[in-house]
């Protein structure tokens, strides 16, 4: 069994397609190094990440197949399922044969595979579009925390530098340690665990609104919105389910309308 091991990152995993390609090889596995347990019979070729192999690779199947898929393939990565690396290099793998009308060969699983995770990982960026919530801190920057199934803050980047161009903002991924910083010129991905800026430290005890993390006047609207909230619901007309259906309850803790005595921080 053969396993090509790489660092977790687009370019590594398109070094290492690119790399099995040349050589023949349809690995067992693309694992990064704290997926991969080794075997007794198993082999694994660790590949370093080249720019020029990975993005060599991809304007071949930009040229050929069309940014569409690219696209595609990229939505399909993020969506950080365990496998989707095999199902993108057996995607490419048929691609090369089959060219552009391999994105409508849906009985190969691979390419449904493919499209489904991309499908998920798109669905997720649009629904959190419309329900991921500001909050102004006392420095007077916008902090949004959300916690997605998929690795999407960065998606969410360019609809939120259009729609609030003249404010700077921070989406917090808080299950992975991500956030978007923008600085009301550009966006950019940070880790915030590693040394970022300060303001960027934010952690999601700050939607409960203690020590003076929110400035005041947030406070005040927050208020005032769950107020309006709780009192334009008809109680008699209230379904806990058919809220679950509309918006899962995992997307609920950072909601600003949700009563802060129902969420758990």
């Amino acid at each position: 069994m053969i396993y090509f091991l790489y660092n977790g990152s687009l370019e590594g995993l398109f070094t290492a397609i690119h790399t099995a390609l040349g050589r023949g090889e349809v690995p067992d596995g693309i694992l990064t190094d704290t997926e991969y347990q080794p075997g007794l019979f198993s082999t694994e070729i660790r590949v370093v990440s080249n720019p020029a192999l990975a993005g060599g690779l991809l304007e071949r199947l930009a040229r050929e197949l069309g940014r569409e898929v690219i696209q595609e393939l990229f939505y399909c990565y993020l969506a950080e399922t365990p496998g989707r690396e095999r199902l993108i290099f057996d995607f490419v793998r048929l691609a090369l044969v089959m060219g552009k009308s391999v994105v409508n060969h849906y009985t190969d699983p691979a390419v449904l595979g493919v499209h489904r995770l991309s499908e998920r990982v798109a669905w997720e960026t649009l629904r959190l579009k419309g329900i991921l919530r500001f909050r102004r801190l006392a420095e007077g920057m916008f902090y949004g925390p959300v916690a997605p199934d998929h690795n999407v803050v960065q998606l969410l980047a360019p609809h939120f530098a259009a729609r609030f161009p003249a404010q700077s903002w921070v989406i917090h991924d808080c299950r992975r340690s991500l956030a978007v910083y923008y600085d009301e010129r550009q966006w950019r991905l940070v880790n915030v665990t590693g040394p970022v800026a300060p303001e960027l430290l934010a952690t999601a005890s700050q939607v409960t609104g203690e020590s003076g993390h929110l400035a005041p006047d947030e406070i005040l609207y927050q208020k005032l919105w769950t107020e309006y909230f709780q009192k334009i619901a008809i109680t008699e007309r209230t379904n806990p389910r058919l809220q679950r259906q509309h918006l899962p309850e995992r997307y609920w803790r950072y909601l600003v309308e949700e009563p802060r005595s129902s969420r758990t921080v």
